[in-house]
């Protein structure tokens, strides 16, 4: 009698369970370890604890990739808002010192930052941007050095600040393509703005100063 009830309690048990506890440990074990790969449900117990485990890996599985698929809605939406389309910075008659030379050259600087702008949107290689990063770097340096050697000859009453500001900016540039090469840094959009607020500002409150000057000195 004692016998038949333990052998009913155990079928009631594995009932319970819908399987052999061993299998529902190691069923639970792979839930752990974040093993969610698809299980047979058809020889599963409804109601079971068996069945309930099948059900929960079911269900994490679809969690996750939902969890997934809107990661990347997400990722994609904030690469679009970030991203501006068409040139980052325009020439406009504002930003003109009233001498064509410089001009010209301010004209390439804004030509070279809307090109590196392009190449961080298009997903250029990291090659790539370095490329014209460097060349972006050199002329402005350059140019920083055509305007200081107009500045000695004509003796430009403010050229040792201009000369100062000059040598920060190339110094912060070629210390940002130092990090970039080694992996430290990458281009972003707050670097884009950086470079395009710099150069207006600089032309409309810094070099706007030497244009008169040098053009009652006869350069065009």
């Amino acid at each position: 009698m004692a016998l038949s009830i333990m052998l009913l309690n155990a079928r009631s048990v594995l009932k319970l369970l819908g399987g052999e506890p061993d299998a529902m440990v190691q069923l639970a074990m792979r839930i752990a370890n974040g093993d969610l790969k698809d299980t047979d449900t058809s020889k599963s117990v409804p109601g079971s604890l068996q069945a309930a485990l099948q059900n929960m890996t079911t269900n994490l599985r679809s969690l996750i990739g939902n969890i997934v698929a809107k990661g990347r809605s997400l990722t994609a939406t904030s690469r679009s808002n970030t991203s501006i389309s068409g040139p980052l910075l325009r020439w406009s008659p504002s930003l003109s010192v009233g001498l064509e030379s410089i001009d010209s050259q301010h004209k390439t600087l804004v030509d070279m930052i809307n090109e590196l702008h392009q190449k961080m949107n298009g997903d250029a290689s990291h090659t790539a941007i370095g490329s014209v990063l460097g060349k972006l770097i050199d002329y402005t340096d350059t140019h920083f050095k055509n305007e200081e050697k107009l500045f000695a000859e004509y003796d430009y009453e403010h050229k040792d600040v201009h000369m100062e500001i000059h040598r920060k900016l190339v110094a912060q540039l070629v210390d940002f393509q130092k990090q970039y090469n080694t992996g430290k840094a990458d281009i972003s959009l707050e670097l884009m703005e950086f470079l395009k607020d710099w150069l207006v500002d600089h032309i409309k409150k810094t070099d706007m100063k030497y244009g008169p000057f040098l053009k009652s000195k006869g350069v065009a």
